[in-house]
């Protein structure tokens, strides 16, 4: 499929869904954005997978699956695994689809451990979900271990602007006094009083603190990981200003 084809299947799809994103999200544009960013992520592909498309893929850690959906416009096949609560989403938003529902399918998991998932895939995808892992090394490991040879993996994560822009909404959107409530209920009394209003969560709380998220999610960081677990780097690229994709493979 060309690009000016692709683009029109997105648009179409993105139409469908966010006049009923209610019932999935409670964020409107979450169509339209992963819309735009999954073309603007096919630009950059074509430069080393011409022909853009694939038999199997898996989009580990798909959440609601409408990423999901997207990579059925260019696979034979897409399964998607995450925990219970998102699977259960994804399988709602995607019989809204009956057109697309043969090509994908929904398996409850975590990507520490893909037992549940069977076979293997030329094409393995995260997307804002490798910060999300409680043990990224076994999952990278995993996510390996289920590419078929010649298969690749994308990795799609955040980076520090995407820290920054969180630590000035967060504060922006909050006052003082509910900043100081947070720091109480994460950190206990002592460490709010030593320091009252610089307290900052992280987006994940398994991550610790906001300054530890914010230095992990550093573009070093993320490759690091990726090559301490058996992989190479083929090529990396932002496709908007939050993020870093990183397109790898095992080291044979």
């Amino acid at each position: 499929m060309n690009q000016t084809d692709l683009q029109r299947r997105v648009i179409e799809l993105w139409d469908h869904y966010t006049p009923i994103s209610e019932r999935f999200t409670p964020y409107p544009e979450t169509f339209h954005l992963r819309g735009t960013e999954f073309m603007l992520l096919t630009l950059k592909l074509r430069a080393l997978f011409p022909e853009l498309h694939w038999k199997r893929v898996l989009d580990a850690g798909c959440g609601i699956g409408f990423g999901s959906l997207l990579w059925t416009l260019v696979a034979d096949e897409v399964v998607g695994i995450d925990g219970a609560h998102e699977i259960k989403k994804a399988k709602r938003l995607v019989a809204e689809r009956p057109d697309l529902t043969p090509r994908v399918s929904f398996v409850e998991g975590v990507c520490e451990d893909l037992s549940p998932v069977e076979g293997q895939f030329d094409l393995i995808v995260t997307q804002y979900a490798l910060e999300h892992f409680r043990d990224l090394d076994a999952s990278l490991r995993q996510i390996h271990s289920r590419l078929a040879p010649g298969g690749h993996a994308i990795h799609i994560v955040p980076n520090v602007v995407n820290r920054n822009v969180w630590f000035i909404e967060y504060r922006a959107s909050l006052r003082w006094w509910n900043r100081f409530r947070h720091s109480v209920r994460h950190r206990g009394w002592w460490m709010t009083l030593k320091d009252p209003v610089g307290y900052t969560p992280p987006h994940d709380p398994h991550r610790g603190d906001f300054a530890s998220e914010h230095a992990g999610y550093r573009l070093e960081k993320w490759s690091e990981a990726i090559l301490r677990n058996g992989a190479e780097i083929r090529d990396y690229f932002p496709t908007r200003d939050l993020n870093w994709v990183l397109v790898t493979r095992p080291l044979t």
